[in-house]
């Protein structure tokens, strides 16, 4: 799996495309969308969710690892 979505301490959910992550996230309640952080493995980046929460593109407010 090369995305996954964290939340504390946990890991909440795998996934193989970065699509599959953002509509898993859509569909998160909004405080756990808010609160979570996005991870992408393949490119060692990670993203707060609050700060994509209306912007779902690849060219979101990534930062490295």
């Amino acid at each position: 799996m090369n995305y996954f979505i964290g939340q504390g301490t946990s890991v909440t959910k795998e996934f193989e495309t970065l699509n599959e992550m953002f509509e898993f996230h859509k569909k998160m309640s909004d405080e756990d969308r808010h609160f979570c952080k996005l991870y992408d493995k393949e490119k060692h980046r990670i993203a707060d969710g609050w700060n994509i929460q209306y912007d779902y593109t690849d060219e979101t407010k990534w930062r490295v690892w």
